[in-house]
């Protein structure tokens, strides 16, 4: 079952692990540990977790009297796939070569962030 907020403890959950996951970054994975592209990947994808975090709980405050707010689960969805794929997938090819295959879901995953941005602007657009 989904807590009432869905999109507020998700966001809330995805700024804990990106302070957990940048804090370990820069302790332990320095980057004499990774090549110079899998330091810039997970600098990168700490950057658009955070983003994205603090979208979700942005979008978890949209006023539930503005229209177009029926849309909101669509956008926070496709947001946290978006998070999911794109950073997710950074990390774990970042932390293991063996993980190399899910590269591909890398770009559905920004996809998915650029989706979730259009049709907010365009359900802000059209309020």
């Amino acid at each position: 079952m989904l807590p009432a907020r869905p999109f507020m403890v998700i966001g809330a959950l995805l700024a804990l692990t990106a302070a957990l996951f940048g804090a370990y970054a820069h302790h332990a994975l320095r980057p004499e540990l990774l090549t110079i592209d899998r330091w810039e990947g997970v600098a990168l994808a700490l950057q658009y977790q955070w983003y994205h975090a603090l979208a979700l709980i942005a979008l978890d405050l949209w006023h539930p009297a503005s229209s177009g707010v029926k849309r909101r689960p669509f956008i926070g969805w496709l947001m946290v796939l978006g998070v999911v794929l794109f950073c997710g997938v950074i990390y774990l090819r970042a932390l293991n070569p063996a993980f190399e295959l899910l590269a591909k879901l890398t770009p559905l995953g920004g996809l998915s962030l650029m989706l979730a941005w259009a049709w907010w602007a365009w359900t802000a657009w059209r309020r």
